[in-house]
């Protein structure tokens, strides 16, 4: 599975928070059961600190990757100065992560987490 949080540049809006998964479709019914048990764990208790480094290595990763084309990088510098009014270079960035404790994690988790709110859209064969 995966879990993103997305946002809309330049909107209002907040964004949203989403997990997804793809298996076999034999396996819907306990991936989804598995999928919302990993969150409620995540909402409940700190995640392990290697899942911490693991998380901001793959975070920093993606992030130089995704920068690694001039018109990525200008996209970037403009969004930064059109919606924040200023330049955040990748060192900035790398640090706000590196910055990001356990508790903040679960904190931000207890806030945007709730299942009794969740949309389910199932994609198959049969569907």
């Amino acid at each position: 599975y995966s879990i993103t949080a997305l946002d809309y540049a330049g909107y209002k809006c907040k964004g949203y928070f989403l997990a997804y998964l793809g298996c076999a479709p034999e396996k819907e019914e306990y991936a989804i059961s598995e999928l919302r048990r990993e969150l409620t764990d995540i909402k409940s208790s700190l995640i392990s600190d290697q899942e911490l480094i693991d998380a901001k290595s793959f975070e920093i990763g993606s992030y130089k990757v995704h920068l690694q084309s001039n018109a990525a990088k200008a996209a970037k510098l403009s969004f930064d100065e059109l919606y924040k009014g200023d330049f955040r270079t990748d060192k900035d960035y790398e640090m706000k992560i590196n910055k990001v404790s356990r508790e903040d994690v679960l904190s931000l988790a207890k806030r945007i987490i709730d299942l009794n709110r969740e949309t389910l859209v199932v994609v198959g064969p049969n569907r």
